[in-house]
């Protein structure tokens, strides 16, 4: 569901010169995300990245 944007991501990291490794995390860490929210991406909200920033914080 979510290859899309994840292939997306990983276009933007070689444009930007990343290392894979780097890609890697971020679309590690993106994916988690749009898992956790279990929307559809075109449906997210800043508010949405907000509280799971937040939840994420309190688990630490």
């Amino acid at each position: 569901m979510y290859e899309k944007y994840l292939e997306q991501l990983e276009e933007a990291g070689k444009i930007r010169n990343l290392k894979e490794r780097s890609i890697n995390c971020y679309k590690n860490y993106v994916s988690y995300f749009l898992k956790y929210q279990n929307k559809n991406p075109k449906e997210l909200t800043c508010q949405d990245v907000r509280a799971f920033c937040l939840q994420k914080k309190r688990k630490d």
